[in-house]
């Protein structure tokens, strides 16, 4: 059969996405849901278009199938289906769109309430099974898949579920184990009675979840998964008092006292290159060492008499301390919600370079202060470890970059 530029399956893919997206004649009245569903369907063409390419023979079929089988073919979901019956009932799910739209717009209903309704609950739903289709289309992994980036996704992604992924993967597949644990690091524990549906509803059979699976499951439950996602959780008052707390804690940063920290921490470190891990450990034990030995007393008003290397050990202490503190607090504002996050977004302060810094330097003196001062069991350090350093470390190591 040959086809012509107007008469082929790639270009029906493209138009529909296309006539979705424009405005009803004789009316101002836009259906947001129809751009999200042609969204889908420009993601949906990055998939299909390069494995039609490979095969004139299957663009062929699809075509005659949509001008003459399309009626009689019952769609089944499944993954067990060969990938040209998902193409196939794809096919048939974009056709049925399209036809509805074309009445929706034609018939007057453009002003018609109960009309509109019913058409963005059937948008809605269509775009949920057309999300479901391309990720069995995808997992084929058919000749011709192309190696799909979550950049492609941003479109039909809210902020918060977009930048949480850019810290999973550049890709669009990951392991379950490894989203349970930053999605636990950033938001704490999936709760127990969410955690087993969490990861049926994400995972394939290969325990991967998928972006498409990812964004069905937040349209369900909301980000963070089981809780308020955070668009009606804060009212205005509420707002400017997170801003207050997180200016606040901006300023403390920007203070003469906490640059004086940070200058006494970089100081206990000067002269050793940032990436020598070993040398970094040994300078913060040797810290530590001295901690241990200074002289203590329960009188606060007895008379300690310290060396000038055990006055400087304690003031790397108290900046140790306060630079912790810092972060934990920044951790806590961050959890929040996405109001906090938004806000903290805008601002500028702390860059990943002074993250960085925590994790190089403070880290290791917090290790050093339980091993060497505390006596705990070297092998402690993993469960005992504070949970500021995961969330920081997450945050400035996404897969990104």
């Amino acid at each position: 059969m040959v086809q012509t530029p107007s008469t082929d399956i790639l270009t029906f893919f493209n138009n529909v996405s296309v006539e979705l997206q424009a405005k009803p004649e004789n009316t101002n009245q836009i259906i947001l849901e129809a751009f999200v569903f042609a969204a889908h369907c420009d993601l949906g063409n990055e998939i299909i278009q390069p494995i039609l390419k490979q095969d004139a023979a299957l663009q062929d079929e699809l075509w005659e199938f949509r001008t003459k089988d399309f009626y009689s073919f019952k769609s089944a979901v499944g993954t067990h289906e060969s990938h040209k019956a998902t193409l196939k009932a794809i096919v048939k799910l974009v056709s049925n769109v399209k036809q509805r739209h074309d009445i929706f717009k034609t018939e007057g209903y453009t002003y018609n309430n109960d009309e509109r309704n019913v058409y963005i609950s059937f948008l809605k739903d269509e775009t949920a099974k057309l999300r479901q289709l391309l990720n069995i289309l995808y997992l084929h992994k058919v000749p011709g898949t192309p190696a799909l980036k979550i950049k492609q996704f941003q479109p039909i992604m809210s902020n918060d579920a977009y930048d949480f992924w850019v810290l999973l993967s550049t890709g669009v597949v990951v392991k379950w184990d490894k989203f349970l644990y930053i999605y636990n690091v950033l938001f704490a524990s999936v709760e127990p009675q969410y955690k087993t549906y969490v990861k049926n509803f994400l995972c394939d059979a290969n325990s991967n979840v998928t972006a498409f699976t990812f964004i069905s499951l937040i349209e369900q439950f909301g980000f963070p998964f089981g809780k308020n996602n955070g668009k009606t959780a804060l009212g205005e008052e509420g707002r400017v008092e997170v801003t207050k707390m997180i200016m606040e804690l901006m300023r403390e940063l920007a203070s003469s006292e906490m640059r004086d920290h940070l200058l006494t921490v970089y100081d206990w470190f000067k002269g050793i290159e940032r990436t020598s891990t070993d040398n970094i450990t040994k300078r913060a034990n040797e810290w530590a060492t001295i901690i241990k030995g200074s002289p203590r007393t329960e009188i606060a008003t007895a008379k300690i008499t310290k060396t000038d290397e055990q006055q400087r050990a304690d003031r790397v202490d108290l900046a140790r301390r306060a630079i912790s503190l810092f972060y934990q607090r920044y951790m806590v504002l961050w959890k929040i919600g996405p109001a906090a996050r938004e806000v903290i977004k805008g601002v500028d302060t702390p860059g990943k370079t002074r993250m960085r810094d925590f994790l190089t330097y403070v880290l290791p003196l917090d290790k050093a202060n339980l091993i060497v001062v505390i006596g705990a069991d070297a092998t402690s350090w993993d469960q005992k470890r504070p949970k500021v350093y995961d969330f920081v470390d997450t945050l400035v190591n996404p897969a990104l970059q």
